[in-house]
Parts: C-alpha cells; sequence; structure tokens
C-alpha cells in the first residue's frame, strides 16, 4: 500500500506517459537506521579437452543493503546496485523516489532511487527486471526462449535488438524522470520538501 506520508511532486515531475502507459513518481522521507556491507565471491571453472581443469576464475561483488525508518514510522530494507559507493549512516536525512504504473496493482509500486541528502548523493536502483515487466518482454520469456531454441540460436540477434529497444524506450525515460526528482529533492531540500 502506498505511504499517506508521501511528498507531492510538481506535476511535470509527478507523472510520465510512455507508449500509453502512464507511470506515477513520488518520494518518501526517511532517517537513515543501520547499513550492511558485505562480499560475495563467485568462482568458476573451465576444463580442457581432457576434462581436467584447465583455469579457475574467481570474481567478489561487493553488496550493501540499508534499513530506512520512513515518517510514518514504518522500517523498510533497500538493496543497492552492485558495487555501489552509495553509503548511509545511521541518522541520515534520506528520500525514496517512488514509481507506480497505471496497468498494475492499485497498491503496487516500486522504490526507484534514494537520495541521501546529509551526504548529497543519489543511488538509482537496480529496475532492469522491473522494466522487463512493464513492457510486457517477463511474460514472454518462455516463448521467446523457445524461438531461439528454433533458429539454434540465430533468435538472439533479434531479440537481443528488441531488448535494447525497450530499455531504450522505458529505461532511459523513466531514469531521466527518477534523475530529475532526485534534483528537484535536493534543490528544496529535506526540510522543505516535508511540509
Amino acid at each position: 500500500m502506498i505511504e499517506t506520508s508521501a511528498i507531492t511532486l510538481p506535476p511535470h515531475f509527478s507523472s510520465l506517459t510512455i507508449g500509453g502507459k502512464k507511470f506515477e513518481f513520488w518520494a518518501l522521507q526517511g532517517t537513515g537506521l543501520a547499513q550492511n556491507v558485505w562480499s560475495e565471491t563467485n568462482i568458476s571453472s573451465s576444463r580442457n579437452g581432457y576434462g581436467q581443469v584447465a583455469s579457475v576464475h574467481s570474481s567478489s561483488t561487493t553488496k550493501r543493503e540499508f534499513w530506512v525508518r520512513l515518517s510514518s514510522g514504518k522500517e523498510k530494507q533497500i538493496a543497492l546496485p552492485d558495487n555501489t559507493s552509495f553509503a548511509v549512516r545511521e541518522g541520515h536525512q534520506l528520500s525514496l523516489i517512488c514509481m507506480k504504473c497505471d496497468f498494475l496493482s492499485a497498491d503496487s509500486f516500486y522504490y526507484m532511487a534514494v537520495t541521501n541528502h546529509t551526504t548529497d548523493a543519489t543511488a538509482i536502483l537496480d529496475n532492469d527486471w522491473m522494466i522487463k515487466r512493464f513492457s510486457g518482454l517477463e511474460k514472454s520469456q518462455g516463448v521467446l526462449n523457445l524461438f531461439v531454441l528454433f533458429t539454434l540460436g540465430a533468435g538472439l540477434i533479434p531479440i537481443a535488438l528488441y531488448s535494447n529497444w525497450i530499455n531504450n524506450r522505458y529505461g532511459k525515460s523513466i531514469n531521466q524522470r527518477v534523475g530529475d526528482v532526485a534534483s528537484f529533492l535536493f534543490k528544496h531540500g529535506f526540510q522543505a520538501s516535508q511540509s
């Protein structure tokens, strides 16, 4: 359910229409409580023609999440994108930029970004899966997999082009609007945006 303590944005920031789908934006104010940072290591290997291990590869990813207490008193856990430098400490003043779409459930919305008014930093949250959902690409994934199988892999080219087009159409426009909202929140300050 959408928080009743949402910050109302000016009309030119609060809505966006793409391909007949209307997206609404607002922000929630909160205070940072705690941040968790950890590292995950993935190890993989490749084998030579004799089945012997030829090489071993490892990669490490820094993961971050934080807790925020909203002005309504509710506490939320937010996962940050991998390897981000965005940081939150207890007491930092935060805004969560939220978005919903008119063709989803009335109570469904997404956290799109977080702004830290104490450090003047913004982090766009991971939203690739959401872009696929809005575009309908998520529902058709099984059919797309069959298409790739029946075309012996050649189907990957049109799928990659379509996926790129979806990202350009939805992702760039939505992320641009989120950036505009973040700039508005910074310009008007944490305390001013609470009124």
